[in-house]
């Protein structure tokens, strides 16, 4: 009788076990989610008093204008990843953080040095990472300060990696003809040791099809003195906003120089979707695209897929 019942007991703590497994791995899979969660949120908040705390006290070194009259500071941390079928893939890591402040303006991060002293507008090089060429060794750190006279001119100055020391002086300006239609420019002229000085042309269309719906075109030509030809980039397509932070697009991309044995280095299709995965301020984004490129010494035209995936914190 006493063996039934300590079998019978066996049998119950044993189910009882057996039952509670799942339920724990549950709750322990909702602690580590809740961990993650708290982790995400404090690096943010992190960022952000930092973000603040370094614009406040670069503030006051140049007047004393004091930062509340005005300042404003808006930073992200990108982690992504690239493939391309013709290249292999490559992972990468992009910051900036902007602060537009009462003294003086103060910019520094991590960014493609090509786009970020030819002063390539943003939309742009996004596309360059689609095509999975911007490879994390071409990234530099940079930073500086700057001015900006008035909404449509502004100057900056600041170094990059070796400590290399650049300039530049932006004018801009948009207008709408129509309601539907939207145009903007901007003119960019910069200096540095390796590429001389040199000009950015951008011209950015757009026109709204329906509440939701709108085409553009992003267009970029960039000259220096130390580089033959002129380089260009250009985007086009429809883009669908679906609410908040989500949108969907199609773009045709071409880009080249003007005096390259090959003019029209590259031609592609790329489809992209972004959406915030947590609250606001984590934005994730797919792009798939299929690309014609042509080298020098290759007569015939490629093709190749590649997709890029990124994610990018905001502070």
């Amino acid at each position: 009788m006493i063996r039934q019942k300590r079998r019978l007991w066996i049998w119950v703590v044993g189910l009882a076990a057996m039952v509670s497994l799942p339920v724990l791995a549950q709750e322990e899979s909702r602690f580590e989610n809740a961990l993650e969660l708290s982790l995400l949120d404090s690096t943010q908040d992190q960022l952000s008093r930092s973000a603040l705390w370094l614009a406040r006290n670069v503030n006051s070194w140049f007047g004393d204008q004091p930062f509340d009259e005005g300042g404003r500071v808006s930073g992200s941390v990108s982690p992504g990843i690239s493939w391309r079928e013709d290249d292999g893939s490559n992972a990468s890591l992009r910051f900036s953080l902007s602060a537009r402040l009462p003294n003086v303006d103060l910019f520094f991060g991590r960014e493609t040095e090509d786009d970020f002293i030819t002063d390539r507008p943003d939309s742009l090089r996004e596309q360059q990472s689609a095509r999975g060429v911007a490879e994390d060794s071409q990234r530099r750190f940079f930073g500086g300060i700057g001015k900006a006279l008035n909404d449509q001119v502004s100057f900056r100055i600041g170094v990059r990696s070796g400590l290399n020391v650049y300039a530049q002086a932006r004018y801009e300006t948009a207008w709408e003809p129509t309601e539907s239609t939207y145009i903007s420019f901007a003119e960019t002229f910069f200096v540095d040791a390796d590429r001389g000085l040199g000009a950015t042309t951008t011209v950015n269309l757009g026109y709204l099809a329906t509440d939701r719906i709108a085409l553009r075109s992003r267009n970029s030509t960039t000259v220096s003195r130390k580089k033959d030809g002129w380089d260009w980039i250009t985007a086009s397509g429809p883009i669908k906003n679906l609410g908040r932070d989500r949108d969907l697009w199609l773009d045709a991309l071409a880009f080249g120089n003007t005096r390259e044995k090959v003019t029209l280095r590259e031609y592609a299709l790329i489809a992209g979707y972004r959406q915030p995965v947590y609250k606001d301020w984590v934005i994730g984004e797919v792009q798939v695209g299929h690309y014609w490129p042509q080298k020098d010494e290759d007569p015939s035209r490629q093709t190749a897929w590649g997709l890029n995936a990124n994610l990018q914190m905001r502070f």
